[in-house]
């Protein structure tokens, strides 16, 4: 209307606006119900009655008509099937009952009469799964025979996913024998089951606590897929051999599809058979299984299937339930191993256990003290002279029995969330663009720079609120934070380059009566250089040279050394601070920064005591590829600088650190570095 408008003014030229036609209700009702919104699919509906062209039958031809503007709206099949999607999200069966027998019937107010096909009987079923009717759905499935169309996976599937949804005996409560019958008609129609359907009546032998039948779901499952596999091996085989047969007559055409041949064998896969999988686990679990439940869960690799985050968290779920902490720390670890990311379900499964674990924990532990203080009343009163203190572990009772296992479960969460954020810019990603720059004489690209760390910024504050919830939850619930569960909330601060927040949690590792490691102090190195702040890495790293631990008269003083790793979250923090500063006004302090970085290696090599650098092993950095690279790039950069200064006595020294670099090993192991500045700091330096 607004185009209208502006066109009139302009133009002084009537635009008329097309009215909507059929396709556009059909449009936004669709996109309406795929974003959950079926109620607004409803009013689109009603709206689309209410304009003046809706006809439920064809109007006779009219020459007449034709030069009118009004658009005629008759619903067709899709858009019944739209509504019928509608209705179906909101459990309406009734609604969907009666716009199918509209469709059948032609007497109603909505659609005209037309034939239903099978989208439309399968949105039925839908609705009444979503309704928990069983009945209702047998019905619609007779329908659907009656009409002569052939059911397909989904329908079945549905069918069987609505098999004991509620406690009614006639809905097949606590007995899966219906979802086995469905399952045996699928096959005698002839239609082929999938994973989704296994999962459906796996997932109905569980609610009907039965996991011997979930278990045996299982195993025709397996059954199927053997056979389909064993199949398809003839098929590729028989294949084979007629290709081998046909092009005996040239010995390179031969060997040509042989080897083309030998590309395209199909791999065998059962769709969402992981579904299934996690289905077993989840009734077994439920039931009591756990022994089953967990050799289910490192049997899948065997089988082709890897576990995803559902099955991780359905395992960890039982397994907490019966205070299974061991187990539950492998099954995280086994999602670090394979990079799996927590879901939010899992998420809040976890810090909800652990909390029952602590309190269930910290009741046991004070039903302990309270033991040992009877046993240790009953020993002073009847004193004879000897020393009756009493030990604990004669009792096989230990003072923190239960809230290690919290504490490390809690720990293990926090782990588990930042692993499964997506790797953000590194050390060497992070300097790219002021490499480049620098080494072409050009002007950093501020805006690509700023969209990256705008990125980062969000994943990073997201994450930081996640791992420090998981603390407060902690804390709440009565466990003690032990020195890895700090490191791990230094490392949510390092990702976000929380400089305060990781100088609060270095200020409650003192508090706690703990003393800060290598991994600690190399944590809050990060956080700097992610914030840019080299100043404040600088800072860090005396502090922690002159830490001496906490002021216990009982514990010896602590000395820190630093490691390789450390050395390198310095570096980061140099160049990062670097990368920050323009090229073009901050040229003094960019070659200050490369300095320190040049300056430190060589402290390192000559095993000067100054900041500590006789402490780091020389034969271990020299087998640091990342850390090295990163002293390379220093060493180009200032070479670079004292280039441009005219400095030739210092350019050679630099050149010469350069050649040392470039000669070691570990800088040519492994995978090689695509980024364009680490090449052409290392095509720069082999020159030399």
């Amino acid at each position: 209307a607004s185009l209208a408008k502006i066109a009139q003014e302009k133009h002084n030229t009537l635009w008329l606006v097309p009215a909507p036609t059929l396709v556009t209700y059909s449009t936004l009702m669709s996109r309406a119900v795929k974003t959950g919104k079926p109620l607004v699919a409803l009013r689109l509906w009603l709206l689309m009655k209410n304009q003046a062209g809706f006809r439920l039958q064809k109007p006779k031809y009219n020459a007449a008509a034709r030069t009118t503007s009004e658009v005629i709206i008759i619903p067709d099949v899709k858009a019944a099937n739209i509504l019928m999607n509608a209705y179906a999200k909101l459990s309406d069966v009734e609604s969907a009952e009666d716009l199918l027998s509209q469709m059948l019937t032609g007497n109603g107010k909505d659609v005209p009469k037309m034939a239903p096909n099978l989208v439309t009987y399968n949105t039925l079923l839908d609705a009444c799964h979503k309704a928990e009717d069983l009945n209702k759905a047998l019905e619609a499935k007779n329908l659907l025979l009656e009409s002569g169309i052939r059911p397909d996976a989904r329908t079945y599937t549905t069918l069987i996913a609505t098999v004991a949804r509620n406690n009614d005996y006639r809905q097949g409560a606590n007995d899966p024998s219906l979802a086995f019958s469905l399952l045996e008609e699928m096959n005698a129609k002839g239609v082929r089951p999938n994973g989704m359907t296994y999962s459906a009546l796996i997932d109905v032998c569980g609610r009907c606590k039965q996991s011997d039948l979930a278990i045996n779901g299982l195993r025709v499952m397996l059954q199927q897929k053997q056979k389909e596999e064993e199949a398809i091996k003839k098929a590729q085989q028989l294949e084979q051999e007629h290709h081998t047969f046909r092009s005996t007559n040239t010995k390179n055409k031969n060997s040509k599809n042989k080897n083309n041949n030998s590309d395209n064998i199909e791999q065998y896969s059962l769709s969402n058979e992981v579904g299934a999988w996690t289905a077993a686990i989840d009734a077994c679990g439920k039931s009591g299984g756990i022994e089953t439940a967990i050799r289910l869960f490192y049997s899948m690799p065997k089988f082709g299937v890897q576990p995803n985050t559902i099955t991780c968290g359905c395992l960890t779920d039982c397994l907490l339930r019966n205070g299974r902490v061991s187990e539950t720390l492998d099954v995280l670890q086994y999602m670090e191993y394979q990079g799996i990311a927590p879901s939010e379900v899992m998420y809040t499964s976890l810090i909800t256990s652990a909390g029952k674990l602590v309190e269930l924990e910290n009741k046991k532990k004070w039903q302990y003290e309270k033991r040992l203080r009877q046993k240790q009343a009953e020993l002073e009163a009847a004193a004879d002279g000897q020393d009756n203190r009493t030990n604990s572990t004669e009792y096989g009772m230990s003072s923190n029995t239960g809230e290690d296992k919290a504490i490390k479960v809690y720990t293990e969460l926090m782990k588990s969330v930042m692993r499964g954020t997506p790797k953000r810019v590194t050390a060497s990603a992070s300097t790219t663009a002021t490499t480049m720059d620098l080494l072409s004489n050009k002007s950093p690209n501020r805006q690509t720079t700023k969209w990256i760390t705008k990125g980062d910024e969000e994943e990073s504050t997201t994450l930081l609120f996640k791992v420090f919830l998981i603390y407060q939850e902690m804390k709440a619930a009565g466990a003690k934070p032990d020195l890895a569960c700090y490191n791990a909330l230094l490392r949510a601060c390092s990702r976000a380059g929380d400089i305060g927040r990781s100088q609060d949690v270095m200020d409650q590792i003192r508090s706690s009566g703990l003393d800060p490691n290598d991994g600690s102090w190399r944590e809050m190195i990060r956080t700097a250089g992610k914030a840019r702040r080299s100043d404040v890495a600088e800072s860090t790293w005396q502090a922690a040279l002159d830490y001496r631990g906490t002021n216990d008269e009982h514990k010896k003083p602590v000395k820190w050394e630093p490691s390789v790793e450390t050395f390198g979250a310095l570096v980061f923090a140099y160049l990062r601070h670097a990368s920050s500063l323009d090229p073009n006004t901050d040229q003094l302090q960019r070659q200050s920064l490369y300095e320190k970085v040049v300056f430190m290696y060589k402290d390192i090599l000559e095993a000067n005591d100054r900041l500590g650098a006789d402490m780091i092993d020389e034969n271990r950095l020299h087998e640091n590829k990342r850390t090295m690279l990163m002293v390379l790039r220093a060493v180009v950069l200032l070479e670079n600088a004292y280039c441009s200064n005219g400095d030739s006595e210092k350019q050679e020294l630099m050149r010469d650190v350069g050649k040392s670099i470039i000669s070691l090993e570990c800088l040519y192991e492994g995978f090689m570095s695509r980024d364009r500045a680490t090449k052409k700091a290392l095509k720069i330096a082999s020159s030399w």
